[in-house]
Parts: structure tokens; sequence; C-alpha cells
């Protein structure tokens, strides 16, 4: 007998790593957006560290990947969150927040009821979250995170990957869509490329106006020889159906007397009486 909220939690793989765009934290600042990506893995998994490395050395910019699923949720979600001290005090999905609790961890809002209301609560306009322990506004921010397999290191592990670009969010979703229509809802096993590309993005600046800037996006694309193959079959499967383009066979068709010149008056092309 499964145990509610245990044992019924779906399908799911060990993490092993996290896949990272930024460099570490600075003291008191994000750590800087990087060009590829910087991939750790847990203290237990020194051989796929090493392993990882052998292949991608240091700075990979692209990394071979599949997903294990095709339900897309399974392996990536995507929720406005917020941080205080590392911990997570509140998540959202856009228009309801969905948790949220207090400093001294007083749940405020569980399974998206505001628990003193007992109603929804709406998402802030001003994406504000509330106050960490000194006092300071904490706001929610898009984090993004997928779920993938590295195949070099013949693991049934995976690694996540996490980012906190609205444009990755934004890439990853659509090109994720794309994929699960264009092989009719199989995407578990497609060997993709998970690349960091150099894309003009337009983003604001502290006075309030927006200014565009080069940023090294996220973009999933499937390896070229699996591209090729998968538009040969979809050409094959736009052919007609040549059985029924072919003429009939003779002996399909009606038997009809010789006429002769007299009795041409009363022929009657075959494609007209049909």
């Amino acid at each position: 007998m499964a145990i509610k909220n245990m044992t019924d939690k779906g399908l799911s793989f060990p993490q092993i790593g996290v896949i990272r765009k930024g460099a570490k934290k600075e003291p008191n600042a994000p750590g800087k957006d990087l060009p590829y990506f910087r991939v750790e893995f847990a203290e237990t998994e020194k051989k796929s560290a090493a392993d990882f490395l052998a292949t991608y050395k240091d700075q990979p910019r692209t990394l071979r990947i599949i997903l294990p699923f095709n339900e897309i949720p399974r392996m990536w979600d995507a929720w406005y969150e917020a941080y205080t001290a590392g911990r997570m005090v509140a998540r959202s999905d856009g228009e309801y927040i969905i948790y949220q609790c207090a400093n001294d961890g007083t749940i405020l809002v569980k399974d998206g009821i505001d628990v003193a209301t007992g109603q929804p609560k709406p998402h802030p306009v001003d994406m504000w979250a509330g106050n960490d322990y000194k006092g300071n506004g904490v706001k929610f921010k898009a984090v993004g995170r997928l779920n993938v397999i590295i195949p070099e290191l013949k693991r049934a592990a995976y690694l996540t990957l996490q980012t906190t670009s609205i444009h990755d969010i934004t890439n990853i979703s659509a090109q994720l869509a794309g994929f699960y229509a264009l092989n009719a809802g199989q995407i578990a096993g497609i060997p993709f490329f998970l690349r960091r590309t150099p894309r003009a993005v337009s983003v604001p600046k502290p006075d309030g106006t927006r200014v565009r800037m080069m940023k090294s996006l996220i973009s999933i694309e499937a390896d070229p020889d699996w591209v090729a193959l998968k538009l040969d079959s979809l050409k094959t499967l736009a052919l007609p159906n040549v059985d029924l383009l072919l003429p009939a066979t003779q002996e399909a068709l009606p038997e009809y007397e010789e006429v002769t010149d007299t009795d041409a008056e009363e022929i009657v092309d075959y494609d007209e009486a049909a």
C-alpha cells in the first residue's frame, strides 16, 4: 500500500550535480554571467566529475544531453521564488502565491491558499515577497530548473540546469514544446545539445530605462543526424498513398465490345461516365 505524499511522487532519478550559468557568488553580489557552463558535482560523485572533465574539459559551451521522460513537467519547471539566507520563503506561479512563510518559519500560504483568509493570494504586482532577517525587502525572481542526463557519464542520474533568466526560461519552454509537437509527444531519448548562444536582449537599467546587451543564453537543439532522419520520415508520411494514385488493373476494368466508326456518336468517355 502506498503512503500518501511519500511513495506516490512519480518517477525520478537521483541528482548528482548542478549546471550553472554564472560564476560563484561574490560577498554582496551575484556571480557574473559566464559564456560557458559551470558544472558542479556532489562530493560523493568524484568518478562522474572526472569522467565529465575528461570529455568536456572545464569550460564547456555545449553539452550532449537526453531527457528521460516524455512528460515535460517531470524534467522542467519554472517558478517565481524568493530566498533569504539560502532558504526559500515564497513561491508563485505568477498569478497566485503557492507557498510563503514568515522569517520565524510560520506558514503564511500553503498549497496556494492564504492561511489567514482561506482564499488564494494573488501574486504581487511589485514582486514584493517580504523582508529578510535584517528587515531588507525580498523580491520574487524567476527560477527555471531542467533535469538532464549526460550520456557520457553512463548513469541513470541527472544534473539540474538552473537559470534565473526570463529569456532562458522562455527559450527552454518554447523549444521543449516544439520538439514535443514535432515528434508526436515522444521526446525521451532524443539526442539534444544544450548550448550557450550569444544574443542581444533588452535589460532594465537602474533609472527604469532599458538597453540592449549581449547575453549568453541557453538553447536546446536536436542532434543534426536525428533531425535528418526525422525530416526524412516526415517527408515519407507526407507523401500521398501511391496505391490510390495507380490506375486500376486491366482485370478490374469493365469489358467493352469493339466499336465501329458508325457507332462513334454513341461512345461515352469512361471518365465522364464515372
